[in-house]
């Protein structure tokens, strides 16, 4: 989790901290610094674009496996 949280850091937050990628785990932050967060990542193309996604099916190498997700945003959809 450090590269996460080493990202984070460039924003200066005072009680963010990452200990699992799932936010299950003990993750903790302030509505505050999570809105920061979410402003960096809306400032850069990619980030915005997936964001932006509503659903998106993950097909495995070979074809044979895939995942769909879709966002639970009611604003986004």
């Amino acid at each position: 989790m450090s590269g996460m949280n080493k990202i984070a850091g460039r924003l200066q937050p005072k009680k963010t901290k990452f200990n699992d990628p799932t936010g299950r785990r003990g993750n903790v932050s302030t509505g505050r610094e999570m809105a920061m967060g979410l402003k960096a990542a809306l400032a850069d193309d990619v980030l915005r674009s997936i964001m932006a996604d509503p659903a998106e099916t993950i097909v495995a190498r070979g074809g044979k496996h895939e995942i769909a997700y879709s966002s639970t945003n009611r604003a986004l959809i």
